[in-house]
């Protein structure tokens, strides 16, 4: 699904950076250093820059743990949005399999609640909560369907294709030929 494949992109950054030198990452007893050594370059993603600038702001090292402000859940939010409309535009995903998506879990939350309110006034006045059950299943349905909804577009697919190879090729390879790559 396309907030599957958002959050673990989003979370593989961190790892790329320190491969590429922008951030060093140092593991403590019960919690995660990350140490700015210098800034995205200009050409870099616009996810990656708001992601970038919301984990570290203005510090140049922060842990882990220090990561629940809300500077920083509105930095990740914009972050997942700039990719999610990078991976459209780019004919990752199909633009009209991601609004419909978004309409099922929406529709589906306003029908879970209203169901709920309405199962308590049912019991509270009558005892019976039979009925209005089954909107409520059916609700949490259409909002699982909604998060499974994204689908890949014909690019996504080619590309995701070439990325399990290259996982497997990874899993099987000598190591050998593995650093001969780099």
């Amino acid at each position: 699904s396309l907030a599957k494949f958002g959050l673990s992109h989003m979370i593989s950054l961190i790892y790329h950076w320190a491969g590429q030198g922008f951030i060093n990452i140092k593991t403590l007893e019960n919690d995660v250093e990350l140490k700015k050594n210098g800034e995205l370059p200009k050409t870099a993603n616009k996810y990656e820059l708001t992601l970038y600038k919301g984990i570290f702001g203005k510090s140049n090292m922060i842990r882990i743990t220090e990561l629940n402000s809300n500077s920083f859940a509105r930095a990740w939010t914009k972050a997942f949005k700039q990719l999610n409309d990078k991976v459209v535009q780019e004919g990752i995903f199909n633009k009209n399999t991601i609004k419909f998506g978004k309409y099922l879990i929406q529709t589906g939350v306003v029908v879970l609640f209203s169901t709920i309110a309405y199962i308590f006034y049912e019991y509270s006045h009558y005892g019976n909560y039979q009925g209005p059950l089954s909107a409520a299943i059916s609700s949490i349905v259409m909002i699982g369907f909604g998060l499974i909804m994204p689908k890949r577009a014909k690019n996504g697919t080619k590309q995701y294709a070439n990325l399990i190879g290259f996982i497997e090729f990874v899993k099987t390879a000598e190591i050998d030929k593995v650093r001969k790559l780099y």
